[in-house]
C-alpha cells in the first residue's frame, strides 16, 4: 500500500464543485460584511454630522471607507488560497478513498474477483471501508462457486465447435 497519493486533485467532480462553493461562499460573506461595515460607518457618520463640514455623496463615503480598510480586502484575498488549499487537502481524504472504491466496482462490474481495498491512515470513511469489504468477500465467494461451477469444455466440445 502507498503512503502518498501522487495527485492532491483526484475527483473534479467531487473537489471541483467543493472549492467553487468554497470560493463562492467566501466571496458573498465577504461582500456582505464589507457592506455591513461600511453601513456601520455610514450611520457612525450621520450619528456625527458636522453641519460646518461640506456634505459628501455617499460614493464620496464609500471611497473614503475603502482607502481605510484596504487591509481588509488585502487579508480576505491573501487568506482564500491558504484555505482553500487546506480544503483540497481534507477532500482528499474523501475523494482519495471514493476513487478507490469507484476502481474496485469497476473491476467487479467486469466479474473479477478483487482484494479487499485498503485506506491510508489519515483518510476517511472508514465505516464505508469495512461494510466494502464485507461485500468484497461475499463477491469473491461467489465468483470463486461460478468460476468452479461453470463446465469445463472438452477437447471434443471444442472439435465441434471448429465445424
Amino acid at each position: 500500500m502507498r503512503d502518498k497519493r501522487n495527485k492532491l486533485f483526484v475527483d473534479s467532480a467531487f473537489q471541483g464543485r467543493l472549492m467553487l462553493r468554497l470560493v463562492m461562499y467566501w466571496i458573498v460573506y465577504h461582500v456582505a460584511m464589507w457592506h455591513t461595515l461600511f453601513l456601520f460607518n455610514l450611520f457612525a457618520t450621520a450619528i456625527s454630522y458636522d453641519p460646518a463640514a461640506p456634505p459628501k455623496s455617499v460614493w464620496e463615503l464609500y471611497s473614503e471607507f475603502a482607502g481605510q480598510h484596504v487591509g481588509v480586502l488585502v487579508c480576505c484575498a491573501a487568506m482564500l488560497p491558504i484555505l482553500a488549499r487546506d480544503l483540497l487537502k481534507f477532500s482528499h481524504r474523501m475523494a482519495g478513498p471514493l476513487v478507490r472504491f469507484r476502481e474496485a466496482i469497476e473491476e467487479m462490474a467486469a466479474g473479477k474477483p478483487i482484494r479487499p481495498v485498503t485506506l491510508r491512515p489519515r483518510d476517511l470513511l472508514d465505516e464505508f471501508l469495512v461494510a466494502f469489504n464485507r461485500m468484497v468477500a461475499t463477491w469473491n465467494q461467489q465468483v470463486g462457486q461460478e468460476r468452479a461451477a461453470a463446465p469445463v469444455d472438452s477437447e471434443l466440445d471444442l472439435v465441434h465447435a471448429d465445424r
